[in-house]
Parts: C-alpha cells; sequence; structure tokens
C-alpha cells in the first residue's frame, strides 16, 4: 500500500483537481493488482483484506492532511476520532463495499470534528467512493445503540482508524457495558431480525438464484454468529470461539471454508460488474463457473458443479451458525424450572421437553459405544423429542 501513501502525500501538498485524479490513478492501479491477485486465488480472505488496508491507509492519509503531517496518528486529547463501522469496521470490505465512517468527537471539540469528517469525505466522494458516515459523541452512541438494533450493530463492529484514541477506548468502554447489560434483548431483536431477512429473501438454501449475503445460508449467517459472539462471549472471531471451545473444530471448518468460497464468488461478483451486486443469476452462474474452472463432466454441466458446491457449503453454514445462536441463548427462569420439573433420567441420558441429552459423566461411554448411541434415539423417539446438539455431537 505504500503508493496509496505516496500518493496521498502529493494530494496533500498540491489540493486541487489535479491532485484528486493523479490519485485516482493510484488507487485504480492498486485495485487492477489486487483483482489480478484474486483471480489466482483458492479463497477470498487475502483480497477482502487487500482493500481493507488499501482503504484504512487512504483514510488515515486524508486524516493527517486534515490534522497536520507532523501529527501523531493517536492524538489523544484531540477530542475527534475517525472510526470504521459495520462492515468495514469488521474488516471485510468487497471491491464494491460502501465504507461507514463514524466521527466521534467530545462537545468542545466539536468544530474540530467537522473540519476533520469534511477533510476525509469530500476526497473520498471526489474518488468515487460510496461512504455512510456520522458524527456523533459518545452519549448520542449509547442513546441511539438503545433504540435502534441496526445501530448498535454498526457500533458493535467499530474499529478505530485515527484520532483521539483514549476517546474511542472510552466509547467502546461505556457501549460495551450498555450491550452487556441488554445482551438477550440484542439477541431476541438480531433474530426477528434474521426470520425476517429470510421470508424476504428466500427460507431456503436451494433456491435458483440466491442471494449470497443475505439468502438462507448466506454471508449474513456467519455474521450473526459473530455478532452473538461478542455479545454473549466477549469473543471477536471464529478462531476465539473455537479456541475457548465455543465451536468446534468441524464447525470452525464449515464456517470458514463457506466464508472463503462466498468471499471468492461475491468479490468476483463485485469486480466484473463494477458495482455492488450479490444475486446469483443464471447468467452469472455460468460465467462464474467458467471463471473458477468448473468443467463439464460425463453427468454433470460445470455450472450444476459449481451451484451443488455453493449449496453444499452454504447449507453448513446455515445449520452451523442456526446451532451456534441456540447455544448461545439463555434460557429463562421458566424454561428451566419446567425443565428441571418435566426431566427424568432414562438408561443414563436425560429426557425432557428440550429433548435427550447426555449428561457429562456418560459422554465418553456414548462417544465410544454405538448401541448406547443407537438406544439414545430409540429413547427420544418413543419419548417423542428430538436428540439435543450436544447428544448429536457425542
Amino acid at each position: 500500500m505504500a503508493e496509496v501513501k505516496v500518493g496521498m502525500n502529493m494530494l496533500a501538498a498540491h489540493d486541487g483537481p489535479e491532485a484528486v485524479s493523479r490519485l485516482r490513478d493510484v488507487i485504480a492501479a492498486r485495485r487492477d493488482a489486487i483483482r489480478a491477485d484474486h483471480a489466482h486465488s483458492r479463497g477470498g480472505t487475502a483480497t477482502v483484506r487487500a482493500l481493507t488496508a488499501m482503504v484504512d491507509d487512504l483514510v488515515e492519509a486524508l486524516y493527517r492532511r486534515v490534522a497536520g503531517p507532523e501529527e501523531s496518528r493517536e492524538r489523544p486529547g484531540s477530542g475527534c476520532a475517525v472510526v470504521a463501522v459495520g462492515g468495514y469496521g469488521r474488516g471485510e470490505l468487497a471491491p464494491a463495499s460502501d465504507i461507514d465512517l463514524m466521527f466521534l468527537y467530545d462537545p468542545p471539540a466539536r468544530g474540530e470534528a467537522l473540519a476533520v469528517s469534511n477533510g476525509i469525505l469530500h476526497p473520498l466522494w471526489d474518488l468515487g467512493f460510496s461512504v455512510g458516515h456520522s458524527l456523533r459523541r459518545v452519549k448520542d452512541c449509547l442513546t441511539l445503540g438503545r433504540q435502534d438494533v441496526t445501530i448498535r450493530t454498526a457500533l458493535l463492529e467499530s474499529r478505530w482508524l485515527a484520532g483521539d484514541r483514549p476517546l474511542y477506548d472510552l466509547f467502546v468502554r461505556t457501549f460495551s457495558a450498555q450491550l452487556r447489560a441488554d445482551a438477550n434483548a440484542y439477541m431476541h431483536d438480531k433474530l426477528r431480525e434474521r426470520e425476517a431477512s429470510y421470508q424476504r429473501y428466500g427460507s431456503t438454501v436451494h433456491l435458483l438464484e440466491p442471494d449470497i449475503k443475505k439468502s438462507k445460508g448466506g454471508l449474513r449467517d456467519l455474521h450473526y454468529v459473530l455478532w452473538f459472539a461478542r455479545v454473549r462471549y466477549g469473543v471477536a472471531s471464529l478462531e476465539g470461539l473455537r479456541d475457548r471451545g465455543l465451536l468446534s473444530a468441524e464447525e470452525y471448518r464449515a464456517l470458514v471454508e463457506a466464508r472463503e468460497f462466498l468471499w471468492l464468488v461475491r468479490n468476483e461478483l463485485h469486480f466484473h460488474a463494477g458495482k455492488a451486486g450479490d444475486v446469483l443469476t443464471f447468467d452469472e452462474q455460468v460465467r462464474l463457473a467458467r471463471f473458477f474452472g468448473y468443467e463439464d463432466g460425463a453427468h454433470l454441466l460445470g455450472v450444476e458443479r459449481f451451484m451443488q458446491h455453493y449449496y453444499r457449503l452454504s447449507t453448513a453454514l446455515y445449520h452451523t451458525s442456526d446451532r451456534f445462536l441456540g447455544r448461545a441463548q439463555p434460557p429463562t427462569w421458566w424454561h428451566r424450572i419446567r425443565t428441571f420439573a418435566l426431566s427424568r433420567m432414562v438408561d443414563g441420558v436425560r429426557v425432557s421437553p428440550d429433548g435427550v441429552s447426555i449428561p457429562a459423566e456418560h459422554l465418553a461411554r456414548f462417544s465410544r459405544d454405538p448401541d448406547a448411541l443407537l438406544a439414545l434415539f430409540t429413547i427420544a423417539q418413543d419419548a417423542g423429542v428430538a436428540a439435543t446438539q450436544t447428544a448429536l455431537d457425542a
């Protein structure tokens, strides 16, 4: 990304249309290089990270242009911080993603915050970026976060870019405390949102023309895992969930494999169209199958093999996400009392309205004895309930 920083130094020294035009050429060349790397990659992570790093460097350079090149990037006490939120905050920029920025400020520094926001936003617009932005105090973040679950989620994924780092740290501490206090309500709201999204974008993985972000089994299901992980467990990554035992090794692999493939496909959709678009139309399915090397075989066309691959990974993503979200939700007191009152032990397994589960002291026996595991499913069938996830994982 050195060339972006060099170009930004030029812009700082020569403010005007010519400098912006030359910087546009620098960024276009960098995007072309990222696209060339993408064309030879087997996953989407490198492209997403490279695009995010390019924009990070650009925003930082623009900030230095406003604050002065001699100023520290962190500028403690300045009263203004530049913060990435939403997908940009997650560090997951696709080629045509919006750049979502929040300019966080202390009330006495509102004037500087306006100057910083103007000094960053106008060049980004001139360079052709689609930018969402807000100007907020810490108090505003807390108030709006309580009122709107979408804003709460965007703030949950915040990432400091430049400016007053202590101010940003104060925001993180206060917002995190509020989020933990309202964790159950947040998860409930997000589950309702998820069901509404399925109704709108497709309630089955096997759509003929799926939206790879918002349909069932799309990237949004992965986002729900990460949102619940932050709120429920204070964990910010799939690796963190795996390391804490909150995802099994198999679940972790399913999510990572699906993420790599969906990012790869989404990146190509954006690069080819030159704009945002996440729907696998019939025409795009044929083109993508050829682009990624899915060849026709004796029994299946290349496009059919491509879509089979998509359906397999998306199905695994959906089911893994659904199981994790179920585990992350704490039961209500009434639910706990009812489950305890109606549960009973049968041949070493616990039968309750929630299903058949295996107590910890019996897990080893069921994991090594196929006959015991078969008996568990017979007990579940006789009781008219399902085996719980812990039993299925035994």
